[in-house]
This record gives C-alpha cells, sequence and structure tokens, in this order.
C-alpha cells in the first residue's frame, strides 16, 4: 500500500505554519523535503510530524534556524 501523501494546503492547516512560511523553511533550512508530482510538493506523515514539533518549539520563542539540524528525538 502506497504512503499517504500531503499537498502543501494541507500540511499549512494540520501543521498551522503558512505556506510562505513552509517554503522558506524547506529552501532555507532544509527542515524537510517533500516529494513532487506534477502538481507540486507531496509530504509524508513523518514530514507532517516533524514540521508539527518544529512549530511547537518555534512557537515557544526558539530560532528556526537553530533548531532546524535537530532530529526529532532532539527537538
Amino acid at each position: 500500500m502506497k504512503p499517504l501523501l500531503y499537498p502543501i494546503r494541507a500540511v499549512s492547516k494540520l501543521t498551522g505554519i503558512s505556506l510562505d512560511t513552509l517554503r522558506a523553511w524547506e529552501r532555507r533550512y532544509h527542515v524537510v523535503t517533500p516529494q513532487r508530482d506534477d502538481r507540486g510538493r507531496l509530504y509524508t506523515e513523518a514530514d507532517v510530524q516533524r514540521l508539527r514539533l518544529l512549530n511547537a518549539v518555534v512557537q515557544k520563542g526558539h530560532a528556526i534556524g537553530r533548531l532546524a539540524a535537530l532530529n526529532d528525538q532532539e527537538l
């Protein structure tokens, strides 16, 4: 069975991260590397979970630039 993949709009709603912020975090910090198809980015469940973790820590006042290199357990 194929893993469930989420388009960027769904990920934005699931994580509370704006579309522009998602794109910037990918481009600048490589926090996740979504797959791509002819319609755009596709995120795995693991990507969504990582983005939720990152967003939670950023919301507590930490800088994304310092968090991006940490693995999920370190977050």
